[in-house]
C-alpha cells in the first residue's frame, strides 16, 4: 500500500501556479510560473481574447521552508518553463501570447532574475504550452515546443539569429513535446508530441524535412508524422518521459493522460508500431512527469527507476518502474501526497542538500493551482538520484 506522505511547509502564493523547477545551479532555489485569467472590466462583446497576466517567482528553501527572495511581473501568463541541461543559470518560459522567453538567473551578489531574449513564436491568440531542451549538447540551443493550435515545432536560436520549425501535428492542444533520449547520438532526432485528440505522435527533429508516410494515395501537403498511436491512450496525451532504454530498435516512453493512467510505452523505430506495456491508474489527470534518479541496471538484467507524477485533482505520486530480467514491464506506487485542495500541475524533487535530511532523501515542492498552495515535503528513495 502506497505511504501518505505530510509536508513539512507551505505558503498561499499570491497568484495561480502552472510550473515550478529547482535551479540545477543552486539547487536551493526554485522558480514558480503563474497564470492569472482577468476578469474583463469592459463589455466587448467583439473580443474573444481572454486577458491573462503572471508572473515568475524565485524562492529560496531554507531549512525546508520557502523564502520569496524576488519575483517579475508579466504581461502574459507563464505556462511552463524549463532550465537548460546545459548553461544551468538559464531557463526558457512560455507564455500566453504566442511566444518564449530567456531569462538568467545569477548568484553574484545574491540571487536574481532578468529576461535576455524573447521569442514570438505564433500568433498572440495562441498558448505555448509546453517547451524541452534538447538533451544533447551539440544541440544546446534547440528548443521543442508544444502550441495550443496543434502545432509542435523546434525553436533554434543563435546570438544574432533564430530559426522556427512548426508542424500541424495535432486536430486539438499539443499540450506536450519532449525530444527521444537517443536524439544526440542518432542521425535523426526524433520528436515525440501529446495532444488533446489522444493521439501521440513521433515526428523527425529537422521538421521541414519531414518523410512523408506512404499511403498508396495522391500526395498532398498534409503533414504526417514518422509514426503516430491513436488507440492506446482513452484521453488527451499530457505528458511524456522518454527514457534513455532501447530494446533492439525500440525505445520506450513513460506516457500521462487525461485518462488518469501512467503507460509504459514502446515505439518501434523500424516499423512505425506502438504497443502498451504496462499501465496504472493514478486517480486523476496525469498532467507532468519527471524521473528523479538515474537509470539502475541490475546482473540480472532488471531495470528500475523513479518517477514523480503531477495527478491534477489527485495530488503528486513516487512512483517506481521496473522492467524485469524476463523485459515485463510493471509500476509501483510508493508515496503519495495529498494535501493539495485544487489541481496539482507542478511538481519537482531533487536530492536532499548536507542540511536538509538524510543522503537518501528526497526534498520535493508541489503546488495546487486554485487555492494557489505551495508545499514542501521530503520522502526516502534508496536508488541513485540525479
Amino acid at each position: 500500500m502506497a505511504q501518505s506522505i505530510k509536508s513539512i511547509s507551505s505558503l498561499v502564493l499570491e497568484a495561480q501556479p502552472s510550473c515550478v523547477q529547482f535551479s540545477p545551479k543552486d539547487p536551493a532555489y526554485f522558480v514558480i510560473g503563474t497564470y492569472q485569467l482577468e476578469p474583463d472590466r469592459e463589455v466587448r462583446p467583439s473580443s474573444t481574447v481572454q486577458r491573462r497576466n503572471g508572473s515568475l517567482v524565485l524562492f529560496h528553501l531554507r531549512d525546508l521552508r520557502p523564502c520569496f527572495w524576488c519575483d517579475i511581473l508579466t504581461q502574459n501568463a507563464i505556462l511552463d518553463l524549463s532550465f537548460s541541461p546545459h548553461h544551468g543559470n538559464i531557463f526558457a518560459a512560455t507564455t500566453s501570447t504566442g511566444a518564449i522567453d530567456l531569462y538568467s538567473l545569477c548568484f553574484d551578489g545574491g540571487a536574481a532574475m532578468e529576461q535576455i531574449r524573447s521569442f514570438q513564436i505564433c500568433e498572440s491568440s495562441n498558448l505555448v504550452l509546453s517547451i524541452a531542451w534538447h538533451p544533447s549538447s551539440d544541440h544546446k540551443s534547440s528548443i521543442a515546443i508544444s502550441l495550443s493550435n496543434g502545432k509542435v515545432g523546434v525553436l533554434s536560436y543563435e546570438p544574432s539569429k533564430h530559426t522556427l520549425d512548426l508542424v500541424q501535428a495535432h486536430s486539438l492542444e499539443a499540450w506536450t513535446a519532449q525530444w527521444s533520449e537517443f536524439a544526440g547520438t542518432d542521425s535523426i532526432a526524433n520528436v515525440y508530441s501529446g495532444g488533446d485528440d489522444s493521439t501521440i505522435c513521433r515526428h523527425r527533429g529537422q521538421l521541414e524535412q519531414q518523410q512523408q508516410v506512404n499511403t498508396g494515395e495522391p500526395e498532398d501537403d498534409t503533414y504526417r508524422p514518422l509514426s503516430q498511436n491513436k488507440k492506446i491512450h482513452t484521453a488527451g496525451v499530457t505528458a511524456i518521459l522518454a527514457t534513455p532504454i532501447r530494446e533492439g530498435t525500440t525505445e520506450i516512453l513513460l506516457t500521462g493522460s487525461y485518462d488518469e493512467f501512467l503507460r509504459v510505452v514502446a515505439v518501434d523505430l523500424s516499423n512505425r508500431s506502438w504497443k502498451l506495456l504496462a499501465e496504472e491508474r493514478l486517480h486523476g489527470g496525469v498532467w507532468k512527469l519527471q524521473a528523479f534518479t538515474q537509470i539502475e541496471e541490475r546482473e540480472d538484467g532488471t531495470i528500475v527507476f523513479g518517477v514523480i507524477a503531477s495527478c491534477m485533482h489527485a495530488g503528486v505520486r513516487v512512483l517506481e518502474i521496473w522492467r524485469s530480467s524476463k523485459l515485463d514491464w510493471s509500476i509501483k506506487v510508493l508515496s503519495k501526497f495529498e494535501e493539495h485542495g485544487s489541481m496539482n500541475y507542478a511538481s519537482d524533487a531533487r536530492r536532499s542538500l548536507p542540511n536538509e535530511g538524510t543522503h537518501h532523501s528526497l526534498v520535493a515542492v508541489s503546488t495546487s493551482f486554485y487555492d494557489k498552495k505551495l508545499c514542501v515535503w521530503r520522502f526516502d528513495y534508496a536508488l541513485p538520484t540525479r
